[in-house]
């Protein structure tokens, strides 16, 4: 049985704005065209060139799909995948996807996934307690699963050019893959504007969700960030846990340093130039966070006994000794499921308003934190 192998973990219940399409219908997406960091949108008469400009980190490859209701098409086009919509049979194979289609109120479209014991959403453990979402593998998509869901797309993603031979592989025997990278976005609206993308594979009233939704959420993202700049200290942060002995450290133009910064914190690594995360040796980043007033998202780890077991010179730091560490595993499940991964990359204001609430209590006075909580034993 031949299988397609990841090693990228499934990042990801989420607030649903109960928004009404009825009032708004001309909002419906029928601009020629939507651009983010990593995608634009092309609308032709009544089909979608959806244009990701590259498919991973310094990959230089670049993919084009089109999408047509049945009857409908472009000729005289070169894409890498044409998707007949709106779809019904949905695979997916991250928990980031699965926070994007809830959104749009689709959840049963989803007939298939990866790593079934680690998604957070109630409903949709539901769906798979009772025979409704199908397995796709463990870690991995195996051929012959994905095969037999007989599915309209499959949404995946790829790391290197080792894992994006596997797609094109699965695209040989007939299964429609359309790469999803979010996890490429710099910048959190970036990574949650990811759900226009997705509403075009359903239809105009989930395109008007999303397009409501977006601009909810991004007014609520910038009036907090408002809120931030109004704080008169920038406390120190660091994030993170090390690893056989590297601390991997997120540089100034990541996802993680975004959040600290519109929070108006101080980034301990803000100028580590870097788009992704480079292993430290530990030592160098234990010296460098050793004053820092805040430690955030330590692993796993819930109490400060299991942290101090990973090194007992965790004792010496500011954050230790004054109970200011904070882990994104407040919302999980007995197996393991972490909702920060999964709701969280659509909730990028809920996210922001833990943060300002955590570095800066006294600005957000009432919020009660939804993603974090502090380990303080």
């Amino acid at each position: 049985m031949a299988s397609f192998k990841f090693k990228y973990s499934p990042f990801f219940l989420l607030i649903i704005l109960q928004l009404s399409c009825n009032d708004n219908t001309k909002q419906e997406l029928d601009n020629s065209e939507i651009s983010n960091t990593n995608f634009s949108i092309d609308k032709q008469d009544e089909c979608f060139i959806i244009s990701i400009k590259e498919i991973y980190p310094n990959s230089g490859i670049g993919e084009r799909y089109c999408l047509c209701p049945k009857g409908k098409n472009l000729k005289d086009a070169d894409f890498t995948q044409e998707i007949e919509i709106p779809v019904e049979r949905v695979g997916i194979n991250s928990t980031t996807h699965l926070g994007f289609i809830h959104v749009l109120e689709k959840l049963n479209s989803i007939k298939a996934a990866t790593n079934l014991s680690l998604y957070y959403n109630q409903g949709f453990n539901a769906n798979i307690n009772n025979g409704k979402v199908k397995s796709l593998g463990v870690s991995r998509i195996e051929t012959e699963l994905a095969i037999n869901q007989e599915l309209d797309v499959l949404f995946s993603y790829v790391m290197d050019a080792t894992s994006y031979k596997e797609v094109q592989r699965l695209r040989k025997l007939g299964i429609p893959v359309i790469l999803i990278n979010e996890f490429m976005e710099e910048r959190p609206i970036d990574k949650a504007n990811w759900l226009k993308l997705f509403a075009l594979f359903y239809g105009k009233a989930q395109q008007l969700k999303a397009k409501q939704y977006l601009d909810k959420t991004e007014k609520e993202y910038t009036e907090l960030k408002e809120i931030a700049k109004s704080a008169t200290n920038k406390p120190k942060v660091i994030l993170g846990i090390p690893w056989k002995g590297n601390w991997y450290v997120s540089g100034a133009n990541t996802y993680q340093a975004n959040f600290i910064k519109d929070a108006g914190a101080d980034y301990r690594w803000k100028d580590l130039v870097s788009k992704g995360s480079l292993p430290i040796a530990f030592e160098k980043v234990l010296v460098n966070s050793v004053d820092a007033e805040y430690w955030l998202n330590p692993g796993s780890y819930k109490t400060k006994k299991d942290i101090l077991e990973v090194d007992e010179r965790f004792e010496k730091m500011i954050s230790y000794q004054h109970n200011s560490i904070y882990s994104h595993y407040k919302r999980t499940n007995n197996k393991g499921a972490n909702d920060y991964w999964e709701s969280g990359v659509v909730e990028p204001h809920a996210i922001l308003a833990d943060l300002i609430a955590i570095f800066h209590p006294s600005l957000l006075e009432k919020h009660q934190l939804k993603y974090y909580f502090r380990i303080d034993e």
